[in-house]
């Protein structure tokens, strides 16, 4: 009887010992990135930290190549976007703000380099466009409701 209480004592303490989850409650968007400046481009709400990111090129196929960043973590690298939407799921870090980034590897045939974008939280989807040229990086913020 003695074991099964402690045993209980132990469950009810790390049960207890339960990781806070942080709230970022401002931008973390960073002033420069990879040698750019970054140019904050506006913020969008989202009601889920598990997100699928869409991203295409949704004027006209000019060979825009880019990389994306969410918290400063590489989520596509060199990708040259098409008009079909690529779906790239993610698990944002913090409650509050996040963002992501968009870094030009070229501005294709027609600059700036853009590159349109979806939020898909599960409750619906957020549409944005990121642009930025080859001294300038775009992010948006993502507030996680």
């Amino acid at each position: 009887m003695k074991k099964l209480i402690a045993i209980l004592a132990l469950a009810l303490l790390f049960a207890s010992c339960k990781k806070e989850e942080k709230t970022q409650e401002s931008s973390i968007i960073p002033n420069s990135f990879m040698g750019r400046s970054v140019q904050v481009q506006g913020t969008v709400e989202v009601g889920n930290k598990k997100v699928d990111i869409l991203i295409w090129d949704s004027g006209q196929i000019d060979g825009d190549i880019v990389s994306l960043y969410v918290n400063g973590k590489e989520i596509i690298a060199n990708y040259t976007l098409t008009a079909s939407k690529k779906r790239l799921p993610v698990t944002l870090d913090n409650k509050g703000y996040n963002y992501i980034l968009l870094y030009a590897h070229n501005e294709g045939t027609l600059p700036p380099n853009t590159c349109a974008v979806s939020l898909d939280d599960g409750a619906g989807e957020k549409n944005l466009v990121l642009s930025a040229d080859l001294k300038t990086n775009g992010a948006y913020n993502i507030v996680v409701k």
